[in-house]
């Protein structure tokens, strides 16, 4: 995804069946906001937090330790913002996923290729589990996308991908998820994920190509 004019942003893809069957789908595009790093301001790192359910001084944040994996913790354990006592716990993959594993802890290393889900709760209370995922990440900052469900939903039918998405709906500037999707009825759909950012673009162009690098 990336620039073609002041006001739109162009989508590369390409899609097809194998046995040249017609494809039908949706397209959707998911918000995302952003944490920085806070090992290079660690005198601001409490005030760089995700508090889950709103509560000042508890919450999640993200630093990239060096000769460590990228990370989100929980603010008590990391830095101390609160009473010391950590308030969340993180696991990886769908909260179902990682219920039935039954492993949380109060740090959570991140690693493969994005975007991926991960699960918040709020330690001693495992009716407060909330999904969310990893957008991209490393760099000095993480994406994460609260699972509030598309912000824009298009479908198509007939292998027809519409010419583009208005974008006006979103609050830019801001990170989002494209997501594709798509089945030819008969068998399971299937799918693909991309991370762009917008700010002045007020749509989206669809382009199919035969391969990704295509002009």
């Amino acid at each position: 995804i990336a620039p073609s004019a002041p006001s739109t942003l162009v989508a590369r893809l390409v899609m097809g069946d194998p046995d040249g069957d017609a494809l039908a789908g949706e397209i959707r595009v998911l918000p995302s906001f952003t944490l920085l790093d806070v090992i290079p301001r660690l005198s601001e790192g409490c005030r760089l937090i995700f508090t889950p359910d709103g509560v000042p001084g508890e919450g999640i944040l993200y630093g990239e330790p060096i000769g460590s994996p990228p990370t989100l913790a929980d603010g008590d354990a990391a830095l101390g913002c609160g009473d010391g006592d950590p308030d969340f716990e993180l696991a990886r993959g769908t909260c179902d996923e990682a219920v039935a594993a039954g492993f949380f802890d109060v740090y959570l290393e991140l690693d493969g290729e994005a975007p991926f889900p991960i699960c918040v709760r709020r330690r001693g209370h495992p009716d407060s589990a909330i999904e969310l995922a990893i957008g991209r990440f490393g760099f000095g900052r993480v994406d994460l996308i609260p699972a509030e469900g598309p912000r824009i939903r298009v479908a198509f039918g007939a292998s027809r991908l519409p010419p583009w998405i208005d974008l006006t709906s979103l609050s830019r500037p801001g990170g989002f998820i494209l997501e594709i999707e798509a089945s030819d009825g008969a068998t399971p759909p299937v799918g693909d994920a991309a991370i762009f950012e917008a700010s002045t673009e007020t749509r989206l162009r669809l382009r199919r190509v035969r391969h990704i690098g295509s002009p």
